[in-house]
């Protein structure tokens, strides 16, 4: 019988996990099902409230997750969910809107919170996760990235932001079949999740499923409307699937309102092509205008068959943004010139 006192409920749910581990015992044989829980149930609820502001996914709310965090190391300082939070926090802050290079604060901070996490918690899927996660953007450490993926998986199958990150991993790797058992897993433990949707529907554009591709990127903007990657991705699956007036219109959703009933008029007649370049021609003079920045930039002067231009804003893109360039058939045109293997390599998304 459950008779703990209030401050104490949080616990309840370890007792019945090992209630249930050792009624299983043997069956299961492979990682443990409990980890230690917050000495302090405040701590507890601060780590899920930053939990539930980093699923947000804007820098206000990693902002403020980063501040609950702290407050709960501070009441617990070996609290490992809360080190694991903080260092995806860091890590996601550099990722979308830092212009640091790999080597500055941000990642080295991501990296510390996750070993402590780590360091507290040897059997903990989330910090086996964050550090693999760590070691891909920081030091393009691919081999310790995937082995640390692959431990964070055993130890908690039922996690889907650690479906993703694998998931993205392999996808990053060129590794386009593999990544779509872990993203379709993270989907099915996750599926209000907009941001799921985009990865998986991204995926599928690359390895050319674009039916697929449609109805997880059209899911993805019931979800979440105003994701500037989701139109771009679903302009170029119905381009494959040879429905160009479906196609236009997807890219005219990243472009000026004021702009959109002149593009779509003449794009009727003179086709995607012109869309695309008058697009990316408006974000490039007022780049204010531009929902996704140098990269979305780039990735319509591509398109265009624009190099120059294109090279340009890829020097100015944040790196992170850079991660699927290895994979884009946008880029397929350039993949032999000089220019584009140094660009690769320099990023560290060579092979």
């Amino acid at each position: 019988v459950y008779d703990r006192s209030k401050e104490h409920v949080f616990r309840i749910q370890e007792d019945i996990a090992r209630t249930i581990a050792a009624e299983l015992g043997e069956q299961l044989g492979k990682a443990p099902l409990v980890r230690a829980p917050a000495a302090s149930f405040e701590a507890y609820q601060l780590y899920l409230q930053g939990r539930s502001l980093w699923a947000r996914k804007t820098e206000a709310a990693y902002l403020e997750a980063a501040e609950l965090y702290e407050r709960a190391l501070a009441l617990d300082p070996g609290y490992a969910p809360a080190h694991a939070g903080l260092s995806d926090v860091y890590r996601d802050t550099w990722s979308h809107w830092s212009k640091e290079p790999r080597g500055g604060p941000l990642l080295a901070r991501a990296e510390e919170a996750a070993r402590n996490a780590l360091a507290f918690a040897p059997e903990s899927p989330e910090a086996h996760s964050s550090l693999a996660s760590v070691l891909q953007d920081r030091y393009r450490d691919w081999e310790a990235a995937e082995k640390l993926f692959e431990r964070s998986l055993e130890l908690g199958p039922q996690n889907a932001a650690a479906h993703l990150a694998y998931g993205t991993f392999l996808s990053i790797r060129g590794r386009l079949a593999e990544a779509r058992t872990p993203l379709e897993r993270a989907l099915e433990l996750d599926p209000l999740s907009a941001h799921l949707h985009t990865q998986v529907g991204r995926a599928a554009v690359y390895s050319g499923d674009h039916r697929r591709a449609v109805v997880r990127l059209r899911r993805a903007l019931e979800l979440s409307p105003g994701d500037p990657t989701v139109p771009r991705l679903l302009f170029m699956a119905h381009e494959a699937l040879g429905e160009p007036s479906e196609a236009r219109e997807a890219y005219l959703s990243v472009a000026p309102a004021v702009s959109r009933p002149v593009l779509r008029a003449v794009g009727r007649v003179a086709g995607s092509r012109f869309v695309i370049a008058r697009v990316t021609d408006i974000a490039a003079a007022f780049p204010a205008l531009s929902p996704d920045g140098p990269w979305g930039i780039a990735l319509g002067f591509a398109a265009t068959g624009r190099a120059e231009p294109m090279y340009d804003y890829l020097e100015r893109a944040e790196p992170k943004s850079l991660e699927h360039i290895r994979v884009d058939p946008v880029f397929d045109p350039y993949r032999k010139d000089a220019r584009f293997t140094e660009l690769l390599e320099r990023s560290g998304y060579a092979d």
